[in-house]
């Protein structure tokens, strides 16, 4: 079913907020209650004019513009412009697969999502800001997708369960990576202190 591995990932991150981060960590309330409005909004829609889109799509987007708002205007104006080449890169992609069929042959989930964590690893340093750009492009992306296929009347939801469980797929990777980041640092840290003499 689809949709199924992002309900998955966001069960796993709201008990990961709730019940094992510390009272005191910065990301223990804006993590739990993002994860807590997707599980929430998944399953219901909403129409804006001609464009049919999913309500955890409004989540992820107000949660990045939130992220987003906390920056001045020469920082904010960086990060948007890495989330416009996100939205662009990720429209363009599901254009492209319109009119190529060799991807019918590929796992779409698996590859969009190791695309869009390889690119927004280009794009930023910060791996809190690679996960915004990430979620907020791609949904902007869907968003752009949908309105270009609405001027030939094919009518799709923007924010679909199949998009989900990219998303999904992306913040595992994310999470994985930064769990292997954080080793090999904790490693290399008690190797250089094994070198120094005394």
């Amino acid at each position: 079913m689809e949709g199924a591995f992002f309900l998955g990932v966001m069960w796993a991150v709201w008990i990961w907020a709730t019940f094992l981060l510390e009272r005191d960590h910065p990301l223990r309330f804006p993590a739990a209650l993002v994860a807590l409005l997707l599980l929430i909004a998944f399953p219901h829609q909403a129409a804006v004019g001609r464009l049919d889109m999913s309500w955890a799509l409004i989540v992820i987007m107000a949660a990045g513009y939130g992220y987003f708002g906390r920056f001045s205007k020469w920082a904010l104006l960086v990060r948007l412009a890495g989330v416009f080449i996100v939205m662009t890169g990720y429209a363009g992609l599901l254009l492209f697969e319109l009119y190529d069929q060799v991807w019918m042959f590929a796992w779409r989930t698996i590859c969009y999502s190791l695309f869009l964590f390889i690119l927004v690893h280009l794009l930023f340093r910060s791996k809190m800001d690679a996960v915004a750009a990430a979620l907020t492009g791609t949904a902007q992306g869907e968003i752009l997708y949908a309105l270009v296929l609405a001027k030939w009347d094919f009518h799709i939801t923007a924010g679909s369960a199949a998009y989900l469980d990219i998303a999904g797929l992306f913040l595992l990777y994310a999470c994985g990576w930064h769990f292997i980041d954080t080793a090999l640092n904790l490693i290399s840290e008690r190797a250089a202190k094994k070198e120094k003499p005394g």
